[in-house]
């Protein structure tokens, strides 16, 4: 019958003190190996078997309400930019000031003039 130390192979990991988050994940854990392995297995699905801490930089695309730049999915899963047409420019309508037409002065001395009349037409 095997061993436990025959049955798996023991690995060190060093996490520097300055790296708190990393070292407050590390102590939450029930089971380290395991919380370890299944990250491992997380990433190998994602990524393939790559040097994670050597891969080179995709930009993402930026998230929230509205993109900067619409995305287009290829079948390789590579987000391509598609080429934009700027903005066709609002028309610009000159500023006319208004024309003012003169409203003949209503006298109350005027004969005839009741407010029935001016309400009524």
């Amino acid at each position: 019958m095997a061993t436990k130390e025959e049955s798996s192979e023991r690995l060190r990991v060093s996490i520097p003190k300055v790296d708190q988050s990393s070292l407050d994940w590390w102590r939450t854990q029930h089971d380290v190996s395991l919380s370890v392995r299944m990250l491992i297995r997380a990433e190998i699905e994602r990524n393939g078997y790559v040097d994670t801490a050597f891969q080179p930089v995709v930009q993402q695309p930026r998230r929230g309400r509205r993109p900067s730049d619409p995305i287009e999915e290829s079948d390789e899963d590579a987000p391509t930019i598609t080429s934009l047409a700027p903005p066709a420019p609002a028309p610009v309508i000159p500023a006319t000031p208004p024309v003012l037409t003169p409203v003949p002065a209503i006298s109350d001395t005027a004969p005839g003039f009741t407010i029935d009349n001016i309400m009524n037409g």
